[in-house]
């Protein structure tokens, strides 16, 4: 859940934002701290809650002379996905590869990083690679454009060949998706890892497979080109 407001950090070091569920079904599961006057929440719902419950989320602000401003949104609670307790070997789920930026697809980064907006230190905003999400069954694997290695890489393929540069891209968006699939299914169910501790984990992990992927999609890609080449020279013989 994403607010808005032109409080300053202030107010969430101080302890002065909050949320709270009516009736209490719901508890706090991640929470991104205030930054450029957005502040966003996590909500799951609380063991006791049962599928078809409805409530409301109430967003509070306490100024310091100790009034408050409200908002509110309702919520429902839904049926759990059930998760196959034997995942069958070979079957690949559907999947989407997107490219995202924080500038032009501002509202698909802020869901995929919800910690890093347009107040983050640009080497933290190129410091991300990729991240798989589920969403109505699918896996969408989005990766940044702005990750430095892709990044670089990309602009000095560019200059050297157009064709280049298009099967450089291709190839990383079939390693990267590749590994993102298997680390989403294979993601563990925390083994006393704490929520937040894990995804940075899983988030370091993608971030070292992406820097090697950059170079394998490189090498894969000259290779296509030279049979490509080597392939229409032989057809004008």
């Amino acid at each position: 859940m994403l607010v808005e407001t032109d409080a300053d950090a202030e107010f969430d070091r101080r302890g002065l934002l909050a949320v709270r569920a009516e009736p209490p079904l719901l508890e706090q599961a991640a929470k991104a701290p205030l930054k450029g006057g957005r502040v966003r929440w996590r909500l799951r719902p609380r063991p006791e809650a049962e599928v078809g419950a409805q409530g409301r989320a109430v967003f509070t602000i306490t100024r310091p002379d100790g009034t408050q401003l409200t908002d509110e949104i309702p919520f429902a609670v839904l049926e759990a996905l059930d998760e196959p307790s034997k995942k069958e070997r070979g079957v690949v789920p559907p999947f989407d590869i997107i490219p995202i930026n924080p500038y032009d697809e501002a509202e698909a980064w802020s869901m995929v990083w919800p910690e890093l907006n347009e107040d983050s230190a640009q080497k933290e905003l190129e410091s991300v690679a990729y991240r798989p999400l589920r969403i109505s069954g699918a896996i969408k694997v989005y990766y940044s454009t702005i990750f430095a290695p892709f990044r670089a890489q990309v602009e000095k393929l560019k200059a050297e060949s157009g064709v280049l540069s298009e099967l450089f891209r291709t190839n990383y968006e079939v390693w990267i998706g590749y590994h993102a699939i298997l680390q989403e299914n294979g993601r563990p169910n925390g083994f006393g890892v704490e929520g937040d501790i894990l995804e940075r984990l899983l988030e370091l992990d993608r971030m070292r497979v992406a820097q090697m992927q950059v170079r394998q999609a490189t090498r894969t890609a000259e290779l296509m080109q030279q049979a490509m080449r080597a392939q229409a020279a032989s057809a004008g013989e």
